[in-house]
């Protein structure tokens, strides 16, 4: 008896061992959750609220993978970047009315030097011929070859016309003389089919004189006088046995100058064959006279007044016939 009493004692106390520990094994999320239910009802809305801000927070950051991608694109954004600028110095910019500009674009070698120069549709092609140089300037079908010499004085110009590669052709040819080191030429020379024509020049470089052939025979001289301002006071030109001349006179101009009053054109004459057939002369800006003279005995005289025609005197032999008066 007292052996039944002792095992029933034991398993009670076995029984009651057992339920404490499954008490105390309980899992970590459910004694959180008890926790939970727990706690005051403002503490559980307080952290309902930081939860939710964690969560957007978490949303709103990229991952470090976003990052990573990002970092990889920037290098192509900035090559295509400097392809746009490159594509800038090779197009032509548009102006306002919708009109291309020309753009001048320059290629150098590896030492600086031109190579190519382009404007628009006209290119510059600069070499080397020895100690002279040649620059090739060609748009569309035509192109003009320049040659200078050791001191970059102009020496000749070649015109061409390229219809095609086979029909290319010289159509005119310009050559320059120099005297000594003088960078002005005293000489030039145009050819173009059968025709020649010899300028000669003074120390200023202005013209002084130019024959014209036709076939080697001279067919017009011209000869050209300056002032001590480098103005031309008289140029006479010799054609077809007829001699045309014109005279200036720079009297009004220089007394409007020395008053510091609007520039004057000069007096004019113009004569064929030594008669004098017309002439303009001026009193001051818009007001001056002109007389034409039709033969050695008719002539008529018309006065201007503010650049306005205001009447016309005519004269036979010297002799005044009529008046006509324009309001």
């Amino acid at each position: 008896m007292k052996r039944f009493l002792f095992a029933a004692l034991f398993l009670a106390v076995l029984t009651l061992f057992s339920c404490s520990r499954k008490k105390t094994d309980k899992p970590e999320e459910a004694q959180g959750q008890s926790e939970e239910a727990r706690m005051p009802q403002e503490q559980q809305e307080l952290q309902l609220t930081d939860n939710t801000d964690n969560i957007e927070n978490q949303d709103s950051m990229p991952s470090q993978e976003e990052i990573i991608e990002i970092e990889e694109r920037l290098p192509e954004i900035e090559q295509t970047l400097d392809f746009l600028e490159d594509e800038a110095n090779y197009s032509s910019p548009v102006s306002e009315d919708g009109e291309v500009e020309p753009v001048e674009k320059r290629l150098t070698d590896a030492y600086k030097r031109l190579k190519v120069m382009e404007y628009g549709n006209e290119k510059f092609l600069p070499s080397k011929q020895g100690n002279n140089s040649v620059l090739v300037h060609y748009s569309d079908k035509s192109a003009v070859r320049l040659f200078y010499d050791q001191l970059f004085r102009l020496t000749k110009k070649e015109y061409w016309q390229m219809e095609s590669v086979q029909d290319a052709r010289i159509t005119a040819t310009e050559e320059y003389y120099y005297q000594g080191d003088s960078k002005k030429p005293y000489e030039k020379k145009i050819k173009k089919d059968n025709i020649l024509l010899v300028s000669k020049y003074n120390e200023n470089g202005l013209i002084i004189r130019s024959e014209k052939s036709t076939d080697d025979i001279i067919t017009a001289v011209t000869e050209i006088k300056y002032d001590s301002k480098d103005r031309i006071i008289m140029q006479t030109v010799n054609e077809a046995g007829i001699e045309r001349k014109e005279v200036f006179n720079y009297r009004v101009t220089d007394d409007a100058e020395a008053d510091n009053q609007e520039a004057l054109p000069p007096d004019y004459k113009y004569y064929e064959n030594g008669r004098l057939v017309t002439q303009t002369e001026y009193i001051k800006k818009g007001f001056y006279t002109t007389i034409i003279n039709f033969d050695s005995s008719d002539s008529v005289r018309t006065d201007y007044e503010n650049f306005v025609k205001v009447r016309e005197v005519y004269y036979t032999d010297g002799e005044e016939k009529r008046v006509k008066y324009y309001e």
